[in-house]
């Protein structure tokens, strides 16, 4: 939904789009490690647990990843402020 509402302006001004990069790579990092973390004491829960663990890891990681690339920046920041 945030997207939608800027997507109106060009990519290289579109601060939303550039500050996502490393928040999204942040998320999957710290879903990957929940996920190390709850592997080591499995419970009843785990199986559906560690399938949505897994699966925010991947997409915000490749999301991230494929959008820092494309953008050619991963810092977060618009080229007018670097």
């Amino acid at each position: 939904m945030a997207y939608l509402s800027t997507a109106y302006m060009p990519i290289h001004e579109n601060q939303f789009l550039h500050a996502s990069v490393p928040v999204r790579i942040l998320l999957a990092s710290l879903a990957g490690f929940s996920w190390a973390m709850k592997r080591r004491r499995p419970n009843q829960d785990f199986y559906t647990d560690s399938n949505a663990l897994i699966a925010i890891a991947i997409y915000d990681g490749l999301g991230g990843v494929v959008l820092g690339w494309h953008l050619g920046s991963f810092d977060g920041k618009i080229p007018a402020y670097r």
